[in-house]
């Protein structure tokens, strides 16, 4: 059974860990690093980054306090139909919705690079937990390889040349009422960016689009 075991763990170390581990320690509070403590507090959330075992990346959570009722919040990060126009500091990323249930919402989204020698990004995400009034949304990469949407995937790929399906990645958004208009919102983020970029840059990437997402919805919230 340990020899089992052993290989188990073997097996995470060199092929990565799965979403389902990355999303279990998002969740854990401890392990977070202020990266920003010198900030001006009215000016900028606060922004954290935690190392997780068996993962090539840092995961990142930005965190702050809004003048915005936290149902408004979640309606907002739940309308992934109006994507393209929520997030504008992002406009070459385009969203559709595949399908819409009761419990989920799995969208495809395309992330164009305007960088030479760089292919473009795209994945399709499962989103959840708005159906059971949560203040928490999570959303999931969905492996090409699953079968539902290869038909979708294959169709995308065949008009974009080289393009590079994502399948590692995870986010959480909470949203917690403080007092009728005042929401602390915090968002939890790892991303692997797939490919052959350096650590440095798929990190700076992602401090800067989870920068961008967090700003967009925050925006959206206070208009």
């Amino acid at each position: 059974m340990k020899f089992i075991v052993a290989i188990y763990l073997m097996f995470n170390i060199l092929f990565g860990q799965t979403n389902e581990f990355i999303f279990s320690q998002l969740y854990i509070p401890y392990g977070w690093v202020q990266i920003n403590k010198s900030r001006n507090q009215n000016d900028s959330p606060s922004i954290f980054t935690k190392e997780i075992f068996g993962v090539a990346y840092q995961a990142l959570m930005i965190k702050d306090t809004i003048s915005a009722e936290s149902k408004k919040i979640i309606n907002i990060i739940n309308n992934v139909e109006n994507y393209d126009n929520i997030f504008t500091s992002s406009k070459l990323v385009s969203t559709s919705v595949i399908s819409r249930k009761n419990n989920f919402v799995d969208a495809y989204q395309h992330l164009p690079v305007p960088i030479p020698f760089i292919s473009d990004r795209h994945y399709i995400f499962r989103m959840n937990g708005f159906e059971n009034k949560s203040n928490v949304i999570r959303w999931i990469l969905l492996n090409k390889k699953d079968g539902d949407y290869s038909n979708y995937i294959s169709q995308k790929e065949d008009s974009l040349s080289s393009a590079i399906y994502l399948d590692t990645g995870v986010g959480i958004w909470e949203v917690n009422k403080l007092e009728p208009n005042i929401s602390e919102i915090s968002y939890r983020l790892y991303m692997d960016t797939g490919g052959r970029l350096p650590k440095f840059l798929v990190e700076w990437l992602n401090k800067t689009a989870v920068n961008n997402v967090f700003a967009d919805i925050k925006n959206a919230s206070l208009n």
